[in-house]
């Protein structure tokens, strides 16, 4: 909600503590996105590289990206 209004900030708070909840690695590619957004490139590098090294992407985001691969992780 927060990330389709463009309020970026909060959105970067509700997608951490959402990962401090779950460990859900998608969520740092969410939180990478946000991080772009607010011209953050060090803090979105930090997020795609947790990432990438957190192994398959969950079953909802290769649903909700047609089954394209990011990087090395393959749907």
């Amino acid at each position: 909600v927060f990330y389709a209004r463009g309020d970026y900030t909060e959105a970067v708070a509700q997608f951490q503590k959402a990962y401090e909840l779950t460990g859900l690695a998608d969520l740092q590619y969410n939180l990478a996105q946000c991080y772009e957004k607010l011209f953050q490139p060090a803090a979105a590098l930090g997020a795609y590289r947790l990432y990438l090294a957190n192994g398959k992407p969950s079953a909802a985001y290769c649903g909700k990206n047609g089954g394209m691969a990011i990087g090395s992780r393959a749907c």
